[in-house]
């Protein structure tokens, strides 16, 4: 089959990581893939050094303008490819319109719960969600918000691949070759906190340094990524007294070796789909604590697989990190069965394997 898979960016994201992991393994399967993106990234280095082909769609005045979405109509229709792949918010509404116009049928994934993208993405949803052929949700929580949300009484094909990453490879490449602690200055005795993501205020990184300014002295923070919120944080950081605990790396390709710095592994988000970052932590052993609006998450157990903060309070999620400084055993038990949750459902050749099987069975039935 030829795929082309359209994605709004190619920037440091879960959507984008994913899509990098995606496409590549589908080549494998003897698959023609294509990729056009809107927003330059790091992550379009990674499709190229695949060897996957890429290009970036460009407006008149702006990414988005109806020069672009007639440059992405000339690219599919020249290409002559037999399925179109959506990821991000505008790429899906682009793809599923210009898919309908070429007839081509079009699949999109959900990366993120639509009860928190806001009225105008919601409406722009609900327009274009009947020019899908599948719908693919990364978590079953966001299936159930898409389908009550969006879809309603409509019969349109929702169907849940969680997200997933290469256990065997991601956890023989981490032990392979970690980061020692000297190199980011931080005392071997010392207890980590660990965050991989965008430093953006969706993310929630205040409230996790509120929460690190409770703890005791020998706690450290250190936060993998770059966005627009570092200087933000850093004065935080250093308002709360924590400056000199504080560690922020920037962005790194790889990230796989820093998760054997980390003593637990925090997610403050307001809203998260499933995350690959979340996943990679537990493959690496790392006990989570994640914030979620409820104590019911797509792959946390509390106190079994995880722990949960169901409110913004920075004591409330400070307990919890305490509880892991006090009791290290329990973290090391937490940790573990994170770990053999994600190897046993949620290993990405599993997730490709179901994903193939779908493009396969709409070239079927067209």
């Amino acid at each position: 089959m030829r795929i082309a898979y359209v994605i709004s960016s190619l920037k440091v994201g879960g959507a984008e990581v994913a899509l990098t992991q995606l496409v590549p393994r589908i080549k494998e399967k003897g698959h023609d893939v294509f990729v056009a993106f809107f927003h330059d990234g790091p992550m379009r280095a990674r499709l190229e050094a695949a060897g996957i082909a890429v290009y970036q769609i460009k407006g008149l005045v702006g990414p988005y303008d109806p020069v672009a979405w007639w440059r992405l109509y000339r690219w599919l229709h020249a290409l002559r490819v037999d399925l179109v792949h959506t990821s991000l918010w505008l790429a899906n509404i682009m793809g599923r319109m210009v898919g309908a116009w070429l007839k081509i049928s079009v699949v999109s994934d959900l990366h993120g719960n639509c009860r928190a993208e806001g009225r105008i993405r919601n409406w722009g949803d609900r327009l274009t969600a009947g020019y899908t052929a599948v719908t693919i949700a990364v978590s079953e929580s966001v299936a159930v918000a898409y389908q009550a949300e969006i879809i309603g009484k409509r019969s349109i094909k929702l169907i849940t691949v969680p997200n997933a990453i290469d256990t065997n490879r991601f956890i023989k490449a981490a032990v392979k070759a970690p980061l020692g602690r000297f190199v980011f200055n931080i005392p071997d005795e010392a207890f980590v906190i660990g965050a991989v993501g965008r430093l953006e205020a969706i993310k929630g990184y205040d409230l996790l340094i509120e929460a690190f300014a409770l703890l005791p002295s020998n706690a450290y923070l250190v936060l993998v990524g770059d966005g627009s919120c570092r200087k933000e944080l850093e004065l935080l950081a250093a308002e709360r007294g924590v400056a000199e605990r504080y560690v922020v790396t920037g962005f790194r390709s790889d990230v796989f070796r820093l998760y054997q710095l980390f003593d637990c592994f925090a997610i403050a988000s307001y809203s998260e789909g499933l995350s690959l970052a979340l996943l990679e932590a537990m493959a690496a052993g790392c006990p989570v604590v994640t914030t979620n609006q409820t104590m019911t998450h797509d792959v946390i157990t509390h106190g079994v697989t995880g722990l949960l903060v169901t409110t913004r309070s920075p004591g409330d999620y400070a307990a919890l990190l305490s509880q892991l400084m006090s009791v290290p055993a329990y973290g090391k038990q937490v940790g573990l069965a994170g770990q053999q949750l994600v190897c046993r459902q949620h290993d990405l050749p599993q997730a490709i394997d179901v994903i193939d099987a779908m493009y396969h069975s709409l070239k079927k039935s067209n």
